[in-house]
């Protein structure tokens, strides 16, 4: 998953930071993609609901927040890490 932002209303605007304010096996890497930072174990946790939050560097900063859901299917047959 890759995420997108953009305000460019002023230059500090212009700079926008993204984090996950829960404890999930996801992390926003420096290209701002969602990636897993842990094995997954599906067979006791096949889907995963979290919070995105970007926040612009503006004086008086916006932020605006959104649900990621990551869904895992089994497609081998076999259970087990991911």
């Amino acid at each position: 998953m890759t995420i997108t932002d953009a305000d460019v209303t002023s230059p500090n605007n212009n700079i926008v930071s993204t984090t996950i304010p829960q404890a999930v096996p996801f992390e926003i890497n420096a290209n701002k993609q969602i990636v897993v930072k842990n094995a997954l174990d599906f067979s006791t946790q096949s889907s995963f609901s979290f919070t995105v939050v970007a926040t612009d560097g503006g004086v008086g900063s916006l932020s605006r927040s959104t649900t990621a859901q990551v869904s895992i299917a089994i497609t081998t047959g076999k259970s087990g890490l991911f």
